[in-house]
């Protein structure tokens, strides 16, 4: 067997058995029309290499002139702007647009009760681009001569506040998962609206009581940090709602003597307390 040969077969096996980690389902993925950012009740999510965003969502901001739902064929009737007729139905890979059918790869997934659709197969029959932000986890959608509805569009994250709790993110959950991300983020949300804590991400995270709470705040090099993807994403999902802890106010990577009745949960070893 050639030298060529052994490296190729090594790396396939490398790639067998360490997959590219993929996004966590609860990490969100946001939306903006025209550059335009747009509120949704039920973030998207990346999954299997696609982009699932909620139908409801993308074709109001599209400008849809009517949407409706008949739940008992679990279908999804929309006149688009344009006074097309767009049929989607849950559970389905057909579909049709103007009676032109329409085929997805998978079936379309139906849940927190929205229908989704891969944005990326659904862009040529709707006429719109799509440009990806991998970092923020931020799909803009362009199409001209669409005009938001101001009440569709959402108050932008502070962007300050985000780099912060990322950061802080990023060294006491550096090496875990997703979703260990999101729940210190959410820890330190929690104490920005406990009348315990301060009332800012960065006042929380500097706070001196007894003792300094987050350590690794004051070590060399903290404040100019800069966040992977991983904790970027996993801190804007909490800001914007995503919580796998409820009102969770501490954490540890073993458990706290005296606290075993306010424990919640145990992630990944990480102890997780009310």
């Amino acid at each position: 067997m050639n030298r060529f040969l052994r490296l190729s077969i090594l790396l396939i096996l490398i790639i067998l058995l360490f997959p590219t980690p993929c996004l966590a389902s609860n990490a969100s993925v946001t939306l903006s029309v025209n550059q335009q950012q747009i509120e949704m009740d039920t973030m998207g999510y990346i999954e299997s290499g696609r982009t699932y965003l909620p139908i409801r969502f993308l074709v109001q901001a599209l400008g849809a002139r009517d949407i409706t739902w008949h739940a008992q064929e679990q279908m999804a009737l929309i006149t688009t702007a344009d006074n097309q007729l767009l049929r989607l139905s849950a559970g389905g890979s057909a579909a049709s647009i103007d009676e032109n059918p329409i085929t997805f790869s998978k079936a379309l997934p139906f849940h927190d009760g929205r229908l989704f659709v891969p944005i990326s197969e659904l862009k040529d029959y709707l006429g719109f681009s799509i440009s990806y932000d991998p970092q923020t986890i931020h799909v803009n959608i362009q199409k001209q001569g669409i005009v938001i509805n101001p009440e569709l569009v959402a108050a932008p994250i502070d962007e300050e506040t985000w780099l912060w709790l990322a950061r802080i993110v990023e060294v006491e959950a550096m090496g875990q998962p997703m979703e260990n991300k999101i729940a210190v983020a959410n820890v330190v949300l929690n104490r920005v609206k406990s009348d315990d804590f301060p009332d800012t991400v960065y006042d929380v995270i500097f706070q001196i009581d007894v003792h300094t709470q987050f350590p690794p705040a004051y070590k060399d090099g903290f404040r100019e940090i800069v966040p992977s993807d991983a904790s970027m994403q996993a801190s804007k999902a909490a800001l914007q709602g995503v919580n796998n802890i409820e009102d969770c106010l501490f954490f540890n990577n073993r458990p706290f003597s005296g606290m075993q009745d306010r424990l919640h949960k145990v992630l990944n070893g990480e102890y997780f307390y009310h």
